[in-house]
Protein backbone atom coordinates (compact mmCIF):
# COMPACT_ATOMS: atom_id res chain seq x y z
CA UNK A 1 0.00 0.00 0.00
CA UNK A 2 1.49 3.35 -1.09
CA UNK A 3 1.13 6.31 1.25
CA UNK A 4 2.68 9.75 1.50
CA UNK A 5 4.55 10.97 4.56
CA UNK A 6 1.32 12.59 5.74
CA UNK A 7 -0.58 9.33 5.46
CA UNK A 8 -2.56 10.21 2.30
CA UNK A 9 -3.13 7.36 -0.14
CA UNK A 10 -2.03 7.42 -3.76
CA UNK A 11 -5.67 7.58 -4.84
CA UNK A 12 -6.29 10.70 -2.75
CA UNK A 13 -3.15 12.37 -4.08
CA UNK A 14 -4.06 11.50 -7.68
CA UNK A 15 -7.64 12.74 -7.29
CA UNK A 16 -6.42 15.99 -5.71
CA UNK A 17 -3.94 16.46 -8.57
CA UNK A 18 -6.64 15.72 -11.15
CA UNK A 19 -9.03 18.17 -9.48
CA UNK A 20 -6.32 20.85 -9.40
CA UNK A 21 -5.49 20.26 -13.07
CA UNK A 22 -9.17 20.42 -13.99
CA UNK A 23 -9.72 23.69 -12.12
CA UNK A 24 -6.56 25.14 -13.68
CA UNK A 25 -7.69 24.09 -17.16
CA UNK A 26 -11.18 25.51 -16.63
CA UNK A 27 -9.84 28.83 -15.36
CA UNK A 28 -7.38 28.95 -18.25
CA UNK A 29 -10.17 28.32 -20.74
CA UNK A 30 -12.32 31.06 -19.23
CA UNK A 31 -9.77 33.72 -18.30
CA UNK A 32 -7.24 33.45 -21.14
CA UNK A 33 -9.59 34.55 -23.99
CA UNK A 34 -10.80 37.51 -21.91
CA UNK A 35 -7.23 38.48 -21.09
CA UNK A 36 -6.15 38.25 -24.73
CA UNK A 37 -9.10 40.35 -25.91
CA UNK A 38 -8.38 42.95 -23.24
CA UNK A 39 -4.68 43.10 -24.03
CA UNK A 40 -5.37 43.49 -27.75
CA UNK A 41 -6.77 46.93 -26.95
CA UNK A 42 -3.53 48.08 -25.28
CA UNK A 43 -1.53 48.56 -28.53
CA UNK A 44 -4.42 50.53 -30.02
CA UNK A 45 -4.54 52.87 -27.03
CA UNK A 46 -0.74 53.25 -27.00
CA UNK A 47 -0.75 54.00 -30.71
CA UNK A 48 -3.50 56.59 -30.29
CA UNK A 49 -1.60 58.32 -27.48
CA UNK A 50 1.58 58.19 -29.57
CA UNK A 51 -0.23 59.82 -32.50
CA UNK A 52 -1.47 62.67 -30.30
CA UNK A 53 2.01 63.11 -28.78
CA UNK A 54 3.71 63.07 -32.18
CA UNK A 55 1.22 65.52 -33.69
CA UNK A 56 1.57 67.83 -30.69
CA UNK A 57 5.37 67.68 -30.84
CA UNK A 58 5.47 68.36 -34.58
CA UNK A 59 3.01 71.23 -34.23
CA UNK A 60 5.02 72.71 -31.36
CA UNK A 61 8.19 72.43 -33.45
CA UNK A 62 6.47 74.05 -36.44
CA UNK A 63 5.16 76.89 -34.29
CA UNK A 64 8.63 77.48 -32.82
CA UNK A 65 10.24 77.56 -36.27
CA UNK A 66 7.86 80.23 -37.56
CA UNK A 67 9.49 83.62 -36.88
CA UNK A 68 6.19 85.42 -36.18
CA UNK A 69 5.13 85.40 -32.49
CA UNK A 70 7.81 82.86 -31.64
CA UNK A 71 7.72 83.17 -27.85
CA UNK A 72 3.95 83.14 -27.35
CA UNK A 73 3.21 79.44 -27.95
CA UNK A 74 2.64 77.17 -24.95
CA UNK A 75 3.09 73.40 -25.21
CA UNK A 76 -0.48 73.00 -23.91
CA UNK A 77 -1.77 74.96 -26.90
CA UNK A 78 0.10 72.69 -29.29
CA UNK A 79 -1.35 69.60 -27.60
CA UNK A 80 -4.91 70.94 -27.76
CA UNK A 81 -4.57 71.98 -31.41
CA UNK A 82 -3.02 68.61 -32.30
CA UNK A 83 -5.83 66.78 -30.49
CA UNK A 84 -8.46 68.74 -32.39
CA UNK A 85 -6.64 68.16 -35.69
CA UNK A 86 -6.36 64.41 -34.99
CA UNK A 87 -10.01 64.18 -33.94
CA UNK A 88 -11.14 65.91 -37.13
CA UNK A 89 -8.90 63.77 -39.33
Amino acid sequence: KLQSADGDSATRIASTAALGAGVFGLLGALVWPLLVRTLLLVPAFVLAVLVFFLNGSLLLLALRLVPVNRGEVNPETAVVVAAVMSAVA
